[in-house]
This record gives structure tokens, sequence and C-alpha cells, in this order.
């Protein structure tokens, strides 16, 4: 759970640093907009300016305070008759003619009049002629067809659908580089040490065995010899397990792959657990005539240490001793389910939880190492591996493997 928040904070910081970037740009397009809001030129409404432009006889009266207006953002207005002739005008420059032909008409009504950018408004005495002060706006002609505009609705929430896109692609490229070197460092880390600790323990092994093995030593000296070698086996069966899991995770087992009868390794693992003097177990071995002719593609070396860990797992917790099983079955769609169960102690639901579902809390639980690596090699195979309790209250463990090779005959 702390890796997968560590991985959402590097990802939120990054999305956030980028969308920051993308706020940016449309802090700066709203503003350049509002600039252009605030310019004279979008300010002068035409027709609000014609309503307050009042005929009376034959002079005009300008109502409310466009005459202030036009002063104070140096414009100016015009109206011009039928034929063109200028009949009012307000702060019209001395270069502006009193009388525009219908050429001149066409070009103010969408340029300008001398770089004067202009707004017209037709009226039933002629035409109202809006001018703002040179170079303020830029005015340009575009031409459009009638399907493209139908279609600009749909620009905005197109073009932000198409930044958010990117910014997850960056977020996403970004994590993945994080995370690959995150993770080659981890595996480096894990070679190194695993390499180390090995000629030491070796060592320790070595003379472990020799005094557990000395007769001259008083037995409980051996019997203390005979702990410390079993537990300097365990720590490397850990680093063992430790180097294989972060493989697994990473990719980077190469395995070998054949046809194996899964019978027959699981009988021999059966038989190799029994052979060991020092355990007095007890376990059932089952596989019933269908199963024994089931032929399973994969990595025998990789399931063999998957039921070992699975048998060793109980007899390690079951110190007083325990009754053991282990059964293969065809499952349904032609596939290969292997349960290995004990009536030990068995394990509580928070722990059950954990080894179910190993991504939701990188925290090992009691049983650790062997069962996740148990979780892992099950994945590798294409297969699942589930942990839950047997009939008796003890541990349980069903894998199902798919059935890659052919039957056997």
């Amino acid at each position: 759970m702390r890796r997968l928040k560590r991985i959402l904070c590097s990802m939120g910081l990054k999305s956030a640093l980028l969308l920051c970037v993308l706020l940016l740009n449309i802090t700066v397009l709203f503003l350049l907009s509002k600039t252009i809001e605030e310019s004279a030129y979008s300010q002068l409404s035409a027709p609000r300016f014609s309503e307050d432009l009042i005929k009376e006889g034959n002079t005009y009266r300008l109502e409310g305070d466009w005459a202030e207006f036009l002063e104070q953002n140096d414009c100016w207005a015009l109206l011009m008759d039928h034929e063109g002739q200028v009949i009012w005008s307000l702060r019209k420059p001395e270069s502006i003619p009193d009388h525009f032909t219908v050429g001149d008409v066409a070009a103010m009504t969408r340029w300008y009049i001398e770089d004067y950018p202009v707004k017209v408004w037709r009226r039933d005495d002629g035409l109202l002629v809006l001018a703002a002060p040179k170079y303020e706006v830029a005015k340009y002609d575009f031409y459009y067809s009638t399907q493209n505009m139908a279609l600009a609705v749909l620009w905005p929430p197109g073009l932000l659908l198409i930044n958010i896109v990117v910014l997850m692609v960056l977020s996403i490229r970004s994590l993945k580089k994080d995370f690959r070197r995150r993770s080659d460092a981890r595996t480096l880390w894990i070679a190194g040490v695993s390499h180390d600790i090995r000629t030491p323990l070796s060592v320790v092994l070595g003379y472990a065995g020799q005094m557990e093995d000395n007769p001259e030593l008083g037995a409980p000296f051996r019997e203390k010899a005979g702990i410390i070698r079993a537990q300097s086996e365990r720590i490397r069966e850990l680093v063992s397990d430790l180097n294989l899991s972060n493989k697994l995770d990473n990719g980077l087992y190469p395995m070998e792959k054949s046809d194996f009868s899964p019978v027959a390794l699981a009988r021999q693992v059966v038989i190799d657990l029994l052979n060991r003097e020092e355990e007095r177990i007890e376990i059932d071995f089952a596989a019933d005539e269908a199963a024994a002719r089931l032929m399973v593609k994969g990595d025998p070396a990789l399931v063999r240490r998957m039921l070992e860990n699975l048998l060793n797992n109980s007899v390690r917790h079951n110190p007083s001793g325990c009754a053991m099983g282990l059964s293969v079955r065809v499952g349904r769609f032609k596939t290969c389910v292997i349960e290995v169960w004990d009536d030990g102690k068995g394990l509580d639901k928070a722990q059950l939880r954990k080894l179910n579902h190993p991504s939701l809390d990188r925290n090992l639980p009691e049983h650790g190492l062997g069962l996740r690596l148990v979780y892992q090699i099950a994945r590798a195979h294409r297969g699942r591996a589930r942990f839950g309790l047997s009939e008796s209250g003890g541990f349980k463990c069903t894998i199902v493997l798919p059935a890659w090779g052919k039957t056997k005959k």
C-alpha cells in the first residue's frame, strides 16, 4: 500500500506540474481575450449607438454618454445617407471624405477606412459608421463551411481532451521510467546482498554441521549447533526466495518451459519430503486417473519449488505436527488443479486477504515470502493460486494451471 501511495504521489506531482502548464496557457488565452474585450473597438456597440442617435427634423441629437466615450477613446462616428453623403458626424478626422462611393462602402463594411477599424449599422435614413483608433485591432476576413461551423462547438472540449490525454501519456511515460529505475536499483541491491551473504553463510553452515556431528561435544551443544545449521539453511532459502520473487516480479527469470506430468512431479515432491528423517509428518497423496494422463507446459523446477514451499510452510508453522495432503486432479476446461492442505492452525482473514491480494499490501504476512512466491509462480504460468482454510480449519492452497501440453497416452 505504501508503494502504491508513493507511485500515485509521484504521478500526481508530475500530472500537477503539467496541468499547471495547461492552466497557464488557458490563463494567457483568457487574458488576451479580456484585453480584446476591453478595447474601445469592442465597446463600440453600433445598435446601441444607433438607438441613441435621434433625428429631430433636419438635425440629429446624440443621447447618453457616447460623446464623452468617443473623446476619451479617440473614436469618431458618422452617418451617411443612401447616396453616400455624410449627413452627420462627430469627431470625424479631416482626412475622411464627406462623400463615399459604393466601393468605399463595400470596403469599410469588411475592412477599414484609412486604417481606422470600423463598425457599420444600417438605419432607415442611411448607414451609421463607428471608428476606433488606428491599429487598435486587426480585422481579417475568414470563410468557413457550414459543416465546419456546426462542429466548431466541439473544438474547445476536443482540444481540452487532447491536452488531458497528452498529460496522461507524459505522466505514464515518466512513471514507467521512474518505476524501471527503482526496479533496476532494487534488483542490483538484492543481487549484491545475495552474493555477499553467500560466503559467510556457507562458513556458518560448515562449522555448524561439523559441531553437530562431533561426538566429543555434549548433546546440548550438538543440539544448538543443529539449530544454528537449520536456521542458516532457512536464511539461505529466504535469500533464494527473495531473488526468485524479485526476478518474477520484473520478468527477469529465464523460464525453461517443457511438457511435464504434474502428478509425477507432485509425487516426487511428497517422496522427498517423507524421506527427510528429521521430520515426522503424515501426508496423504491423491491423483485421479485423468490427472495421471495430463501433461502441463511450464517450468517444472518452478512448479516443484512452489509445491515444496507449500508443504514446508505447513511443516514449519505446525511444529507439534499435523496431517497434510496433496492432490492433483483435472479441473474445468482441461486445467490442472493442485490442492495442498493441512489440519494445523491455519490463517486468519487478514492474512488470507494479504496472500490473495499481495498488490494491496507490500507487508508480508506471518507466512511470508514463501507463499507470495507460490502466488507469483502460478501467475508466471498463466494460472492462479488461491489461499484459504481446509475443512478442518487448517491451511489450504488451490492452484489452477492451464493444460498447454498434450494428454499423455
